[in-house]
């Protein structure tokens, strides 16, 4: 439990918070009309539902599940210090994004529907089986054998960071995992693959369902296939009926990130709906929000930590991007982690991501937090313009996964993103050149 003035001090933080979103919200949609497959839309939504809402439920509750597992018991200017370096995040990449984001009578434009078309698909046709084939393999090896009681087949220990390191499978084997969502993505948009297109997507889903670790590979699959037809329909936004439908399965999907073994409960007769709901709420619904929306509690115990013992990191955390491609067999010893600073030492924060607010701010304060999010406000605007004005299949296809996996960026900091980019990417650009993929756009003017 936390103090009564820290309560009032966190419910204040979130008051505040809510105003700074309210205006910015208020601006993207009514002012430049931002679509909701636009990247900062989903910008808009995590810091809502991390450091609007999260607080709020913190201070409602008077506790932090996540603060008692760490270890860190907050004090005033540790909230003080979230609130502000969450709002400045925030609107640097506003700004960032404001002003570079192209209008049409100061609105944004949305995009025109399009479709694929194959020119060689004597090319397209194997190859498309051999990334399929490489991807199923991928999901075998990563699930096959786990059995009733656990989610992965994989097994992985703990380096000297608190990261996780793979045993007796390859990086790269469960990488190509990632080669299902893109090519599912891919085949809806082609018109005569799209009844195949829908089925692989169905089994896929609940595959993923049943196995119950790697949600955000179907979601992806989903939030893909229903923004491209919502392009096709040259809308904006869904209709109300399509929001509630979303929020029935963000519900869902809560539920399996609390029991990863609900899909195989129901399906093999052990428990019903009722009794899977029921456990839900008697196991988190205390906490408010779902664990994957905890931003604020994480990136206030990892700001304490860095603020207090003067520990940052100069940047050193993104060099992992360079040393991830070197096989563990050329480099037994390679780290998972390549920041100078180790949270660990000051909490268990193993599992745990900090978000891209404090990763930024843990490179060099306020300097790095401020470029870092304003240039990534510019890129949201720059990779939309691709959906709006390429007529590359490849290019059109980085904006989508660069879309549906922004909340990647937003939780873990900008260093995971790269890989689930390259390896989503990869089959794309090999199809794309060599079946002579074509991107046909409606003649009709964008609205």
């Amino acid at each position: 439990m936390i103090d009564e003035t820290m309560i009032e001090l966190v419910a204040f933080a979130g008051l505040l918070n809510a105003c700074v979103w309210i205006v910015i919200a208020a601006y993207s949609f009514f002012k430049l009309s931002v679509p909701i497959y636009h990247p900062f839309t989903l910008m808009i939504f995590y810091h809502l539902l991390g450091f609007v809402l999260r607080p709020y439920y913190v201070s409602k509750n008077g506790y932090s599940k996540l603060w008692q597992r760490i270890g860190f018991s907050p004090e005033a200017i540790d909230i003080v210090l979230t609130c502000v370096v969450a709002n400045t995040a925030f609107i640097a990449a506003f700004i960032g994004f404001a002003l570079t984001a192209r209008t049409v009578k100061g609105k944004i434009p949305t995009a025109t529907p399009y479709h694929v078309e194959i020119g060689k698909p004597h090319l397209f046709t194997p190859l498309l089986f051999i990334f399929i084939a490489l991807g199923i393999y991928a999901n075998f090896r990563i699930f096959y054998g786990a059995g009733l009681e656990s989610v992965l087949a994989i097994e992985t220990q703990m380096d000297g960071m608190a990261g996780q390191q793979l045993k007796g499978i390859s990086g790269y084997t469960t990488a190509m995992a990632e080669f299902l969502p893109s090519i599912l993505l891919l085949l809806v948009t082609v018109p005569k693959l799209r009844k195949l297109a829908f089925m692989l997507i169905a089994a896929y889903v609940f595959i993923r369902l049943l196995a119950g670790a790697q949600r955000l590979s179907f979601i992806v699959v989903i939030l893909g296939v229903s923004f491209y037809f919502l392009v096709a329909a040259r809308r904006r936004y869904p209709s109300f009926k399509v929001v509630l439908l979303v929020f029935v399965f963000a519900f869902l999907f809560n539920i399996i990130g609390g029991d990863r073994y609900a899909m195989r409960r129901l399906v093999m007769g052990t428990a019903t709906i009722g009794e899977v709901v029921s456990d839900y709420f008697d196991n988190r619904g205390g906490e408010g929000l779902t664990n994957d929306t905890v931003e604020f509690d994480v990136a206030a115990a990892t700001l304490s930590a860095v603020t207090t013992h003067n520990d940052y990191t100069y940047g050193t955390q993104y060099l992992r991007i360079l040393i991830w491609p070197i096989p563990r067999q050329i480099w037994p010893s390679k780290p998972v982690y390549t920041s100078i600073v180790n949270l660990n030492d000051y909490g268990d924060f193993r599992y745990l991501t900090t978000g891209v607010y404090a990763d930024t701010f843990m490179a060099f304060s306020f300097i790095s937090l401020i470029v870092m999010m304003a240039l990534l406000g510019v890129f949201f605007s720059k990779v939309y313009e691709l959906l709006l004005r390429s007529n590359n299949v490849a290019c059109v296809m980085f904006f989508w996964i660069v879309f549906i996996f922004s909340k990647t960026i937003l939780r873990d900091g900008g260093v995971t993103v790269f890989y689930f980019w390259i390896f989503s990417m990869f089959p794309i650009v090999i199809l794309t050149y060599l079946g002579k993929l074509k991107l046909c756009r409606d003649t009709h003017q964008s609205t």
